[in-house]
């Protein structure tokens, strides 16, 4: 959830990397198995600036200093689940899927 919330659309990420122009594009994934989550910058055009805003970004929620926005938060819990569901299959998919 705080990976969505952290890199949603018009969220801080986007907003203060993106928006100010410091890399074209970014992501944020992490691996149960290896418990490590893995930060990417894309098309940067100042690494070192974006790296820096990024983790402000994530000190300045950690610490309390910016605040967590509800109706973000709940976009946040609701683009995770449509993605978990987008990923299962169901009995009519599978039908489809043989049938094809």
């Amino acid at each position: 959830v705080a990976i969505e919330y952290l890199t949603a659309l018009e969220g801080d990420f986007w907003v203060k990397l993106r928006g100010a122009g410091l890399t074209y594009s970014y992501s944020i994934s992490d691996s149960t198995d290896s418990q490590l989550i893995k930060f990417s910058l894309f098309k940067c055009t100042d690494i070192s600036a974006a790296f820096e805003t990024a983790s402000n970004i994530i000190v300045d929620y950690a610490s309390g200093k910016t605040k967590i926005s509800h109706i973000g938060l709940e976009n946040a819990k609701a683009s995770l689940a449509y993605q978990i569901i987008r990923g299962r299959s169901s009995k009519l998919s599978k039908c489809i899927e043989v049938r094809s």
